[in-house]
């Protein structure tokens, strides 16, 4: 199926969009409520046990898994309503969120390595990098931190001027209904709305003033050659939907670490050179 460009009779209309039923998020119609350290505490006894069954039960590797362990139940709980924190908090927030996932990605944990230094992840990224709102609404928290005239007059490829990164088609799709009223032309960046090579066309073909993907397909198409890039891009934003189980993109195991990889490898780096380029949880 081939991208959306929600916009044929007028190059700021954004149509009405409906959720795929069959999309795959986070929740498993579990509806009984989950305990956020009873998680962690799952997770811990699982490595435990590994460790118990392979041989490899070092205390110093024992220790660091707990510190993992209780650093992922204070992101998960940090991420609940971190919209609403001041922007050292969010600061910090991140950059705890860069160095834990580094560290899980890297298998670090393993070999009982040190804690690698936040300050080399985000040597670009501070304070002046994110924006915050006090709104209550989505589209109110977007007007408060983007020029709606800059938006509808962009004009580069490849670089929507608002790319909103989210845990799971399903909830782009309800992103962009609640921005509906912006008249906004959007374009749709996860699995289900086109392959890579359709979405790089569609991004090299025509401007989009916003963006909505997931975490892992945006990275893909970073990787891409003249694919997707935040040159140009005025504002990068990190959803805050909290899900049933208290996760948010930043903090769900199956977007985090790619959340984290595409502001390390793709968004931060561009904090250098591309100096409207804003952060911002909404």
């Amino acid at each position: 199926m081939g991208g959306d460009d929600l916009g044929e009779d007028d190059d700021y209309l954004l149509a009405p969009v409906v959720a795929d039923d069959d999309d795959d998020d986070d929740d498993d119609g579990d509806d009984r409520p989950t305990s956020k350290r009873t998680l962690a505490q799952n997770d811990d006894a699982d490595d435990d046990e590994k460790d118990k069954r392979n041989g490899t039960t070092d205390e110093s590797v024992t220790k660091k898994r707990k510190l993992m362990s209780n650093t992922n139940t204070v992101l998960i709980e940090a991420g609940c309503g971190i919209e609403s924190s001041p922007v050292e908090e969010q600061l910090s927030f991140l950059q705890a969120s860069l160095k834990h996932y580094s560290l899980l990605a890297s298998g670090t944990i393993d070999r009982g390595d040190d804690v690698p230094d936040a300050t080399s992840l985000s040597s670009s990224l501070t304070t002046k990098s994110l924006v915050a709102s006090n709104k209550d609404a989505l589209i109110e928290r977007v007007r408060d931190v983007a020029s709606l005239k800059r938006l509808k007059k962009h004009r580069d490829v490849r670089s929507p001027a608002v790319v909103i990164v989210t845990q799971s088609a399903r909830r782009a799709v309800a992103i962009l209904k609640d921005l509906n009223p912006l008249h906004l032309r959007a374009i749709k960046l996860f699995p289900k709305n086109g392959e890579v090579s359709q979405q790089v066309t569609q991004l090299r073909q025509a401007p989009f003033p916003l963006a909505v993907g997931t975490p892992h397909r945006l990275a893909a198409l970073c990787a891409e050659t003249k694919g997707l890039d935040f040159s140009r891009t005025q504002l990068v934003v990190l959803d805050t939907f909290v899900s049933k189980k208290q996760y948010t993109v930043c903090t769900l195991p199956d977007t985090a670490a790619d959340t984290m990889a595409l502001l390390k490898g793709h968004v931060i780096p561009q904090l250098k050179t591309n100096k409207n380029l804003k952060l911002a949880f909404l």
